[in-house]
């Protein structure tokens, strides 16, 4: 099968070299002044003697041009610009379909006064065509979606958008780049590191972006010396949206739901006033009696003088809110809004472009979800332990903003600055209910939760040019950004069936429970960069700089139960909010005790330094070589500590190397359309905040307990790509790649022989990661089929691509034999995922149409312990469909349906299934105008 899979990847490498000789010929150069300083807009045409078709381009910033796609024959090149004078038309002759020339022009300056003329030009950034222009200048590889495939996409934010490209899925919003797990997938805003909003990862979640916000999404598959040495998979970079120097005003509005549950039953409970927008006004806060308290609150012993006395306890337990219930309602349908507005001023004699845009989404949903909790049987078999069925009804909240500015100083400096934030809200209502093998009983258990998400992200660059050192750059940044998760006041309560049937309150760990969770992550970053060009013609280029990165993170959690006293009288048959009467709060009935742990709140810091040099270099006409080395010095600091007690000693764990990082990536141009490429690198892996603390979590009833590991170390990996890409006219692209990784003590999740198996994180021995990478991006008229058809599919293009991946991983001597399998592929990886877009664009009406399939192969979700095996997500294939209307220039109207198969999510122990649910079919219409 190995051999199949290469022998296909060379097949198509052999065929896209062939194709290549198709290519027309390039001329490429500069315009200067008889000084030699560059011309910005200046423009450049080729007219061919025989023939009426004229082919030209204008200057860019650094006064150079490109003119593509020529065809043999003879040709008059000229060059024009307004206050010069031009030189004369040159003759040119081109008898090689490949030919690349170099030109360049030299304008005198015109004796005719003239006032003066500044032409400034952007590129339309976000268009298909400028991301596959980016993909092929790239000296790394790299794949791009631009603002307007974004627009065409059904996905709401970032997650669901990157999905589609090659090589990448996702797992609870964060990307798993090549299969590999989500630490290896990194993800920055304008290439600045955002600060993390989950406490169990330091990573922060796709799903907080919204996808109209960005210009271009950019996933970074190979590794250069000027990007971070944390480098595994790959890297999601999101880019906002800028002006481009045209006024804009938008707004859009939608609405939808989820079929078969919009408009129909719903539960929720009793919240704050502005729950609607993703805030909470107080309702669930700690109450004050519990904030100003100087000790845990437990019940103080006869020789101890930590705690409160019975009386004390009472008091502080009657402060608690008697909200425990959840109410039924009818599900409301989705709203979806979004307004953008920008214009171009002038601020002290420059022109300042700014936008500012808005969002506001609110929807409702339901999932049934079956769960199975098994053990380890006879003879190897596996039996089953606990059965659940769960109800979970959610309402979520989502406000995002953006405000950006851009200004050019003069014509060799511009400026951007932005400001982003967005907020993701969710109350939950969950109920669950079944048998538990280790009470013997059937329980039913209700759990009501908020949880907010949010990032704030400020950002200033600059891009200077600099003249008198032949057009050198300097570019530099500066970035903030603070992370908050909010999850106040989480309740939960369990009711047990006695032997006539009858259900009573339980006096379990969680139940009666109240959880207080709040994280705040902030980071700062800069950097600085600077690109030396040795002179105008040479085509070297030296580039080298410094970054920091400084982060900290604060992560608090408290844990109270309402315990029930011996001799209580109370019946505990009765509902939640009857049971916690103030009357039922005593020492005779029942009192608050927090069991917040000494390990349930941390802080963490890191300090990353780096500096780095690097060349890109042209050999010959065809081949660039770009190598450097990054030179990164961490330290990761983690300390549990215990709340009150200062005294205490903190459990710490620390993690500082300095590592040298060398980088080479060569690209050999086979014409201006096709590259081969090479990257050879070595990079590193630190485990996030949270795998190095000893905090001990567990979600539900016959769940894993989940515990960190101050022992680990960071991990080396050495990559290897090959890939060659072919683009053909109006942006028609194929590629293929292969890449192997080999990690040197790789962090992967383990099973503690603990008695309820806990799980918990080790470096491994080593570990290799392979694949092969297909994409197919094709205007189906294009394509040479005769009898009509390109006439008949010239409405419709095909964007594919699928990924074939293998791993393997030697596990430690310390775990072999606790693991069911000592060699086993990565945890996440999926052994294949693959992407169809199957798009249709009307020529008279503007209809555009577009249908998205996505499937993945079953990956390891969660690893077995001995004698159960792993479990494993097994694949659920999605369709989405989409359709967009124009009426005329101003109004058009969207309508969608997502998840149209309604697949079984299904994960398996040993073929018997653990969980199993469905997402339900969605549908949305809304309306966009635009001025």
């Amino acid at each position: 099968m190995k051999r199949y899979k290469l022998c296909c990847v060379w097949t198509i490498l052999l065929f896209m070299l062939t194709a290549a000789t198709l290519q027309a010929a390039t001329i490429s150069g500069s315009v200067v002044d008889q000084e030699g300083q560059p011309l910005m807009g200046a423009n450049v045409l080729l007219t061919p003697l025989a023939g009426s078709r004229s082919f030209g381009s204008a200057t860019d910033l650094d006064g150079r041009y490109i003119v593509m796609n020529l065809p043999e024959g003879d040709y008059k090149l000229t060059a024009t610009m307004v206050g010069y004078d031009s030189p004369g038309a040159r003759d040119l002759r081109i008898t090689d379909r490949n030919a690349e020339l170099a030109v360049r022009l030299v304008l005198q300056a015109s004796s005719i006064a003239l006032e003066e003329v500044v032409i400034r030009a952007n590129a339309p950034k976000g268009s298909a065509e400028a991301s596959l222009d980016d993909r092929m200048r790239s000296s790394v590889i790299i794949e791009a979606v631009g603002g307007e495939e974004l627009a065409r996409m059904p996905d709401a934010d970032v997650s669901g958008a990157v999905r589609r490209t090659a090589g990448v899925a996702i797992t609870e919003g964060d990307p798993v780049i090549r299969g590999m797990g989500v630490r290896y997938s990194k993800v920055t805003l304008n290439n600045a590191a955002v600060s993390g909003t989950e406490p169990n990862r330091s990573s922060v979640s796709l799903e907080l972006f919204p996808a109209s916000l960005m210009s271009q999404l950019t996933v970074s598959k190979a590794y250069s010396a000027d990007q971070g040495g944390e480098f595994g998979g790959g890297r999601v970079n999101m880019n906002t949206w800028d002006l481009g120097n045209k006024p804009r005003l938008s707004f859009s509005m939608a609405t939808g739901g989820q079929s078969g549950v919009t408009f129909g039953g719903d539960y929720g409970y009793s919240g704050g006033a502005f729950d609607f927008l993703g805030f909470d006004d107080g309702t669930r806060s700690l109450p004050d009696a519990v904030e100003g308290a100087t000790t845990n609150i437990v019940e103080r012993g006869q020789f101890s003088t930590i705690g409160y006395t019975a009386d004390e306890l009472e008091v502080i337990s009657e402060s608690f809110d008697n909200n425990w219930e959840p109410e039924s309602g009818t599900a409301s349908p989705d709203v979806n809004a979004n307004l953008s507005c920008g214009s171009v001023f002038s601020a002290f004699g420059q022109e300042v472009n700014v936008l500012a845009t808005g969002l506001y989404k609110y929807k409702e949903r339901f999932r049934a979800t079956e769960r199975n909790v098994y053990k380890g049987g006879y003879n190897s078999a596996i039996e089953l332990q606990h059965h659940y069925d769960f109800r979970s009804y959610t309402q979520e909240a989502v406000l995002g903003g953006l405000l950006a500015f851009t200004w050019e100083n003069d014509a060799w400096s511009n400026y951007r600055a932005n400001v982003f934030y967005n907020r993701d809200a969710q109350n939950e209502t969950r109920f669950f209910e079944g048998f538990n093998g280790d009470r013997q009983a059937n329980i039913r258990d209700t759990r009501l939760r908020f949880v907010a998400n949010s990032v704030a992200s400020g950002q200033v660059s600059g891009h200077h040019v600099l003249p008198a050192v032949h057009h050198s750059n300097i570019d530099w940044m500066v970035s903030g950004s603070h992370g908050t998760r909010y999850e106040p006041d989480t309740r939960e309560y369990q009711y047990q069936e006695d032997e006539d049937g009858t259900y009573y309150f339980a006096d379990e760990t969680q139940s009666g429970s109240r959880i207080y969770n709040n994280l705040s992550d902030n980071s700062f970053n800069g950097s600085l960069d600077l690109t030396l060009r040795i002179s105008e013609d040479a085509d070297f280029s030296l580039k080298t700089g410094a970054a920091g990165l400084i982060r900290r993170r604060d992560a608090e959690s408290r844990f109270f139960q309402f315990e029930i006293r011996d001799g209580s009288s109370i019946d505990l048959t009765q509902s939640p909010n009857s049971i916690f009467v103030d009357e039922n709060i005593d020492n005779e009935g029942f009192l608050v005790r927090e069991a917040t742990r000494p390990t349930d709140s941390y802080e963490a810091d890191q300090d990353l330094y780096a500096g780095y040099a690097m060349t890109d270099f042209g050999l010959g006409q065809r081949l660039r070589c770009n190598v450097g080395v990054r030179y990164e010095y961490s330290r990761q600091l983690v300390k549990s500590y215990e709340l009150f007690t200062a005294t205490s000693t903190p459990v710490s764990s620390e993690i500082a190397n300095g590592d040298l990082l060398p980088a080479l990536n060569l690209t050999y141009q086979v014409n201006r359309d096709t590259n081969l490429r090479l990257a050879i690198s070595q990079t590193v892996s630190r485990p996030d905040f949270r795998e190095m603390s000893e905090f001990e979590y567990t979600d539900i009833i016959g769940g894993h307990a989940v515990i960190g590991n101050p022992e680990l170390e960071r991990a080396l990996i050495r990559h290897a790509d090959l890939r060659a890409e072919r683009r053909f006219a109006a942006g028609d692209l194929m590629s293929a790649s292969v890449f192997v990784k080999q990690f040197i003590k790789p962090i992967e999740t383990v099973i503690q022989p603990t008695a309820q198996n806990r799980v918990s994180y080790e470096n491994a021995d080593e570990a290799y990661n392979y694949g092969v990478e297909l994409e197919w991006r094709q205007h189906l008229g294009n394509l040479p089929l005769g009898l009509g058809l390109d006439r008949l599919l010239m409405p419709f293009s095909l964007n594919t691509n699928l990924s074939l991946l293998h791993s393997e991983i030697a596990l430690s001597d310390s775990t072999k034999n606790i693991q069911t399998s000592s060699k086993r592929p990565l945890a996440g990886q999926s052994p294949y995922l693959f992407n169809v877009n199957l798009s249709y664009v009307s020529s008279t009406l503007g209809t555009q149409v577009d249908v998205f399939f996505h499937t993945f192969g079953k990956r390891i979700a969660e690893v077995g312990a001995k004698p159960l095996p792993d479990v494993y997500e097994m694949p659920a294939p999605q369709l989405d469909v989409s359709m967009r209307q124009p009426f005329g220039e101003k109004l058009s109207m969207k309508l969608g349906v997502g998840n149209v198969l309604n697949p079984e999510h299904r994960y398996e122990q040993g073929g018997r299934a653990t969980e199993s649910y469905r997402e339900g079919v969605t549908w949305s219409i809304g309306c966009s105008y635009k001025l």
